[in-house]
């Protein structure tokens, strides 16, 4: 998994980026320039301004530290221009019929910009070898064949995964590394992850952007390099999420009961296989003893919605929209979906990730089913 990151802003006094934006083949278009801070903040409006001729030209002066991400945004195609005020001088060239633009003086925006090309030519070239494997599947051609154009294709990933590595690893302006770094992914090699932000924000000692990140990162990948185990107190007792209405709710029950927390998704089909078990599960449950909740680790809010109204769950189902970072991963520790966690009334871990034929079983071992169903 990988992280979105881009920069924050501080200070002041500081040598000021003149910036030139050039737009053609468009009129009366408006546009905006942004600076894009770290983390999941909204971009921040610096300035904006409306085309009049065919070609027109601005000319805007960032002041603040240098080595941040800004962005011209054009209304109408969703065109977006990232650049670094690396230098006093930047120019920004975009035809705004074909979508193509060009960054010119600045050393970090033309390299990333750069490298930004070289991607998306090779994940072009990659879409085309999937639809040639495709279409030699369909008609029949011989596996060698197949599994031929299967290992040209890793290849190609292979390489341009490797790029991005290279870019990461050598680049020497910070902003640059954190336009790029999102698109490396450690998979579930946490301590590497770890491992690699650090030397990266040794490389960059006085960049406030970058130390934010490896601090982030770092307390991102010890969620999941110290999960919770069976005997573990769970904190954060308050934990509270939105749930189909919008109305906050508790995670963990009160009056000494139990609680189930589910934790599923609506991109993954399998996380659905779990319902008609938890349905069934629910009419047995002695509610006394044991609450259950369900939380969507999910960005889809509207997708949630029509399926919990479909499902007709007559449990509390929450969602938690941040996701990866929000703060249901950050409490329970976990890194896959579907995920669930029993725990008794002092947040002690009893049991986790139990399989879904395994649930009631769980449940009348610890006597939370009505007696006449044990």
């Amino acid at each position: 998994m990988a992280l979105i990151a881009t920069l924050s802003m501080a200070g002041c006094n500081q040598p000021r980026t003149q910036v030139r934006f050039v737009l053609s083949s468009t009129q009366h278009k408006k546009f905006y320039l942004e600076r894009l801070p770290f983390g999941d903040s909204a971009a921040i409006l610096i300035d904006s301004g409306i085309t009049r001729a065919h070609i027109d030209s601005f000319d805007f002066v960032l002041p603040g530290v240098p080595d941040q991400v800004y962005r011209f945004r054009v209304t109408g195609k969703g065109l977006e221009l990232p650049f670094i005020n690396d230098i006093k001088l930047v120019r920004v060239r975009a035809d705004y019929a074909s979508g193509k633009y060009s960054i010119q003086y600045s050393p970090a925006g033309m390299a990333v910009k750069s490298f930004r090309d070289r991607q998306e030519l090779a994940g072009k070239k990659m879409e085309q070898q999937l639809a040639h494997i495709d279409t030699l599947t369909r008609q029949g051609a011989a596996l060698d064949l197949i599994d031929s154009c299967r290992q040209a294709f890793q290849r190609m990933r292979h390489d341009q995964y490797r790029h991005i590595m290279e870019f990461c690893d050598t680049v020497s302006n910070p902003a640059a590394f954190l336009m790029v770094y999102n698109q490396l992914d450690f998979g579930k090699d946490y301590e590497g992850l770890k491992k690699y932000i650090q030397q990266a924000g040794r490389r960059f000692p006085a960049h406030s952007g970058m130390q934010q990140l490896v601090q982030r990162t770092v307390d991102f990948a010890d969620i999941f390099l110290h999960p919770y185990r069976v005997g573990d107190t769970v904190p954060a007792p308050d934990l509270a999420l939105p749930d189909e209405h919008g109305l906050m709710m508790p995670v963990f029950s009160s009056g000494g009961r139990y609680t189930f927390i589910d934790c599923w998704t609506t991109w993954d089909p399998s996380a659905r296989h779990f319902s008609a078990v938890k349905k069934q599960v629910y009419a047995q449950v002695d509610g006394s003893r044991l609450s259950m909740v369900s939380i969507a680790v999910d960005g889809e809010q509207d997708a949630w919605r029509k399926i919990v109204a479909y499902e007709r769950y007559e449990w509390p189902q929450l969602i938690d929209a941040m996701m990866w970072k929000g703060p249901t991963v950050n409490t329970f520790h976990f890194d896959t979906i579907p995920f669930n966690v029993l725990v008794d009334p002092h947040r002690k871990v009893l049991a986790r990730s139990i399989h879904a034929d395994s649930i009631a079983v769980t449940f009348e071992r610890l006597g939370l089913l009505k007696k006449g169903n044990k």
